[in-house]
């Protein structure tokens, strides 16, 4: 019995996979300001999207009285394997506010582990 244990254990661990974390969407944080007079914008929309999946908003949140915003991070359980899962995720944040151009910011975040992400102030220019 306990050879059988000991032949299970090492065929389990062969093929190389085991849980992990995986990060379902990254936890992003930062403030929206005038790029003009440096204030803070509230009600700015703030969109995270992942380029894996183009076309595809992940979620979307309005900035505060402060101009801050932040998004909170969602991870699941599944099997990890060292041949696929090594890159990182490639996405944007999409920022828009009445009367300011649209700004898009490259963001890309690990496949597992930690995936909270500063952004710091993000400027918008005002629309002419």
């Amino acid at each position: 019995m306990k050879t059988l244990v000991v032949v299970i254990a090492t065929a389990a661990l062969l093929p190389g996979c085991w849980p992990a974390r995986f990060v379902e969407r990254p936890g992003v944080s930062g403030t929206v300001l005038s790029a003009q007079t440096q204030e803070p914008i509230a009600g700015a929309r703030v969109a995270l999207a992942s380029n894996v999946r183009p076309g595809r908003i992940n979620v979307v949140v309005t900035t505060d009285s402060n101009g801050r915003f932040k998004i909170l991070a969602i991870h699941d359980w599944k099997l990890y394997s060292p041949f696929g899962e090594t890159w990182p995720v490639p996405g944007f944040i999409e920022v828009s506010a009445e009367g300011f151009l649209l700004q898009r910011q490259p963001l890309a975040w690990p496949q597992t582990g930690h995936s909270r992400n500063n952004v710091g102030p993000i400027s918008l220019v005002p629309a002419r």
